[in-house]
């Protein structure tokens, strides 16, 4: 390359992304230094690709280059070895591939959603209302629902507004009319929710279901206050 001729655009990526033989590296840095047009290009590329903090893949770097062969129809000259290109075309393709793959992407339905969903739609899904306990503070704001299928023996439950305890679980109690009991410490999110999915025999004999608030790891039977309770109507 003679210090005349400007890098090209995709000499230029190449060039950012180290894929270029050595000798054509030091030439095109070579350039760099002696040009300042070059210069400002690079750094509009370094900026826009930092930005996205992405390298564009091979593929979507070959499709970038043939999409804008095909819109602008450049003409080379009979001595020209190259044309060039400008960083806003570039850039424009750019970032609508990666937002068509971003959005694409965004789309694809969440497979643990798609099971909750099924699961209660299915024909013999009870839906019940979790009645919180008005006295306690940690559940004024709470709210919430069971589903329970005695079919499947498949229950699920979906609790919001819990506030989120530093020294403390929150324990599930699941009694039934034998009065055997079960229990299971409840996942806590940042937001106050929790969701929690179980697969328990003899959930036709399941009478109640209740929280508590117990020491850190759970109790082996209830010493806290209630936080909500559910009445199951098999």
């Amino acid at each position: 390359m003679s210090s005349n001729l400007h890098v090209t655009e995709q000499n230029m990526i190449d060039y950012l992304e180290g894929s270029l033989q050595h000798d054509e590296e030091l030439t095109i840095k070579i350039h760099l230094q002696q040009c300042d047009k070059c210069s400002q290009t690079l750094m509009q590329w370094q900026s826009l690709l930092g930005a996205k903090q992405a390298k564009p893949s091979p593929l979507l770097k070959e499709r970038i280059w043939e999409s804008i062969e095909e819109k602008q129809k450049v003409k080379r000259s009979p001595s020209a070895k190259v044309y060039f290109i400008t960083i806003g075309s570039i850039a424009a393709v750019l970032l609508l591939g990666l937002l068509s793959f971003n959005n694409s992407q965004s789309k694809l339905p969440n497979p643990n959603e798609m099971k909750v969903q099924a699961f209660q739609e299915q024909p013999h899904t009870q839906q019940m209302n979790i009645t919180p306990i008005t006295n306690n503070r940690e559940s004024r704001e709470l709210d919430g629902n069971i589903w329970i299928n005695n079919t499947t023996d498949e229950l699920l439950l979906e609790v919001y507004g819990l506030p989120k305890l530093n020294d403390r679980d929150y324990q599930l109690w699941m009694i039934y009319h034998d009065n055997e009991v079960k229990d299971e410490i409840l996942p806590i999110e940042q937001n106050g929710s929790s969701r929690i999915f179980i697969r328990s025999k003899n959930l036709i004999q399941l009478k109640q279901i209740k929280a508590s608030i117990e020491p850190k790891g759970g109790s082996h039977s209830q010493t806290g206050p209630d936080t909500f309770i559910i009445e199951i109507n098999n």
